[in-house]
């Protein structure tokens, strides 16, 4: 397990201004940081959580560097009852703007270490965020009244070619030793099979918790696009 770090920590005078920090401060020293753990638990793989700022308000203004707002006028303020609605929205949408190019990141990150492991990121939101319809704004409405805004969240899976074909190692060697009558190299799928087993486990986990939180867990027997 990689050790709590918090933005606070870093000395990043390009990333951090006004006591926080954009988001992909997160990547500074993680190569190193990662490093640091013993070498049989990196053997077995290395799970990543980070927790954005991305699009907490209700300072949108202040989660979006100045090269990301890209949508303006916007709310400058932290009444968003103040200001006009569609400068909420486009205080909102200059986040998002932002979160887009720090997954770009995270995913150019891993892409460029795929020599060494087999990359995934699955990136989703806790919940979502209304923004002045209806005059309603923020979230934390019990879910049974919450509007649809406060509910649909994001959900991002990316599997880097490396670990997508890690299956398609395993079934191909079985099939390549059945052909050729040879022996199968069970000590090379077997550490394949570790790396595509973590990968999958976190991917169900929180497939599962998607559902659930959308009071959607009973499509998960059902092969629907909805389930999908």
């Amino acid at each position: 397990r990689v050790p709590k770090v918090d933005y606070k920590q870093f000395q990043a005078p390009d990333l951090c201004r006004d006591d926080e920090c954009d988001d992909e401060v997160m990547l500074r020293g993680l190569d190193e940081r990662i490093a640091r753990l013993p070498a049989e638990r990196r053997a077995r793989g290395v799970v990543v959580f980070m927790h954005q700022m991305g699009s907490h308000g209700p300072a949108y203004f202040k989660r979006s560097p100045p090269a990301f707002k890209k949508f303006l006028p916007e709310c400058t303020s932290s009444a968003l009852q103040q200001c006009d609605q569609q400068q909420v929205v486009n205080a909102y949408d200059n986040t998002i703007v932002h979160t887009d190019h720090v997954l770009a990141t995270a995913i150019d990150w891993l892409k460029s270490r795929e020599a060494q492991w087999a990359p995934a990121l699955v990136y989703l939101s806790d919940h979502g965020e209304s923004l002045g319809e209806n005059n309603l704004y923020l979230h934390g409405l019990p879910y049974a009244i919450a509007p649809d805004a406060q509910k649909h969240v994001p959900w991002i899976f990316w599997l880097s070619a490396i670990a997508g074909g890690l299956a398609m190692v395993i079934v191909e060697s079985r099939l390549s030793s059945r052909a050729f009558g040879r022996e199968i190299e069970m000590d090379l799928l077997s550490d394949i099979a570790r790396v595509l087993l973590v990968a999958l486990g976190v991917f169900a986990v929180l497939r599962i918790y998607d559902l659930f939180h959308r009071g959607a867990l009973a499509l998960a027997f059902q092969p629907t696009y909805e389930a999908g």
